[in-house]
């Protein structure tokens, strides 16, 4: 029998997901193109899957958070590469538009457009978008490393809290040798080509500091979102509450977007 806090929460939920007609305009298009986006992924036998908040709104909403404006997918690095490739030789549906991103060693989040559609999103921004993140694999001794340079970008943060300028002027020039060693091993990292480690995360290039256990992103299910269905990671519970917390409940997104 469930608890009287999970089960009351649970019905919450279930009543609370948005259907089709609760979508904005951008949205609709923007389902539409990961519908094609997953088509084409399915054709050419690429194993991506839904993340971030966009594996948020999956689990919680069953499709988009409702400020949601865009859509985030995570592929290991053999999959992005072989996306890269069919790219190059243009093998790919004629409303894609690959970003010249894609193809930069260390780019942040290279971005795939869906062609001809401009829609203004709720920050101005025009055009439909999903953001393919990239995951590589790492050893426990490579998530420590990582972890430990990520500090000196906090270190280097932090200075924007400081409101004494006597002591912001003192630890600014400190600041910078941490952050000068956050540099120099995410650049190492960056250009490792990294295939084994029971750990797979997000290029260090985008300064996250999150790494999982390969068997909770492997096997991929399809869960429902909206009125179709996309691959998530098998242990979609656990790796949502290592970044967001409780993640069930919905935080303010004008601070926190999810």
């Amino acid at each position: 029998m469930g608890s009287p806090i999970v089960l009351p929460l649970m019905v919450w939920l279930k009543t609370s997901k948005q259907d089709s007609s609760q979508m904005t305009g951008f949205q609709v298009q923007l389902l539409e193109f990961l519908k094609k986006f997953d088509a084409f992924c399915q054709e050419q036998h690429l194993e991506y899957c839904l993340f971030w908040g966009t594996l948020i709104g999956c689990i919680r909403e069953g499709g988009f958070i409702p400020w949601d404006d865009d859509v985030d997918v995570a592929m290991d690095r053999d999959n992005f590469e072989k996306l890269k490739r069919l790219a190059r030789e243009g093998k790919h549906p004629p409303q894609f538009e690959f970003e010249d991103s894609l193809f930069l060693k260390g780019c942040r989040i290279p971005k795939v457009r869906y062609k001809g559609v401009a829609i203004h999103d709720r920050n101005g921004g025009t055009g439909i978008f999903i953001d393919i993140f990239p995951f590589d694999r790492f050893t426990a001794i490579d998530v420590q490393i990582l972890k430990i340079a990520a500090t000196g970008l906090h270190v280097r943060d932090y200075r924007r809290k400081i409101s004494n300028k006597l002591v912001r002027s003192v630890y600014t020039p400190l600041s910078i040798i941490p952050y000068l060693l956050f540099v120099l091993v995410r650049s190492v990292y960056s250009h490792r080509e990294l295939k084994n480690g029971k750990y797979i995360g997000n290029s260090p290039v985008t300064n996250s500091e999150y790494f999982f256990n390969v068997s909770d992103f492997y096997p991929f299910s399809r869960k429902q979102f909206e009125d179709s269905a996309f691959p998530v990671p098998k242990g979609f519970d656990a790796i949502l509450k290592e970044v967001y917390g409780n993640y069930l409940i919905p935080v303010d997104y004008k601070n926190k977007h999810y």
